[in-house]
């Protein structure tokens, strides 16, 4: 018998489990939570980016729009949003961008060639 089932179904379940953590804001009394981009958030993401809010300087609010939960893995707001997200406090908006990134596997490189600055 094969075990390419058993690892298949292994992976698959694996590469569905998204991560969902806990970020503090500094002077937010409240847990906030990220999770992690599936591969069809990280398409929506970047489609969001070549859609004009690269140009408009929303990289960061648009990772946060799309990875800013509840603590059940539920999205707290859509793309629509990003503009409000990104009047946001810097000190509350970087954190939350890092650790999305950081869930993404976005390295510095990567938020740099999103931004432009490649």
């Amino acid at each position: 018998m094969s075990k390419t089932v058993p690892l298949a179904a292994d992976l698959a379940l694996f590469a569905n489990a998204l991560k969902v953590e806990k970020v503090t804001v500094p002077g937010f009394p409240h847990p906030v939570y990220v999770k992690e981009l599936s591969g069809i958030d990280r398409e929506r993401y970047e489609q969001g980016l070549t859609s004009g809010a690269q140009d408009k300087g929303y990289v960061r609010a648009m990772l946060v729009a799309c990875t800013l939960c509840n603590e059940q893995g539920e999205l707290l707001f859509t793309i629509d949003q990003v503009p409000t997200i990104a009047g946001w406090k810097a000190r509350v908006l970087v954190p939350l961008a890092d650790k999305a990134a950081e869930l993404a596997a976005l390295g510095e490189a990567d938020m740099q060639a999103l931004e432009g600055n490649s």
